[in-house]
């Protein structure tokens, strides 16, 4: 879980300074056929199938899908402290 943590830290936010739906492959690379794996035995994070133009997608639609509390709290941390998401919530 720990990618995810980096992606939060790392991800750019939106010119409100919000959090866009993850793709799960941009979050967990080449271990994402693992990560979805790991779900079936312990769904600690709700992963939905989104569409558009070119195509569909696995996605965490934000942090409110991740039902671990103590995980989400973290992940949470980690968004707060994301530099992106900080100069877009100050510049409007």
């Amino acid at each position: 879980m720990s990618a995810m943590l980096k992606y939060l830290t790392n991800a750019s936010a939106d010119g409100y300074g919000q959090l866009k739906t993850m793709d799960v492959y941009s979050v967990f690379g080449d271990r994402t056929k693992e990560f979805l794996e790991y779900l079936k035995e312990d769904p600690i994070i709700r992963v939905s199938t989104y569409g558009w133009t070119y195509g569909t997608y696995q996605g965490i639609g934000g942090l409110h899908d991740i039902k671990d509390e103590n995980f989400r709290m973290m992940c949470q941390e980690a968004w707060a402290n994301n530099k992106s998401r900080t100069a877009n919530l100050n510049q409007w």
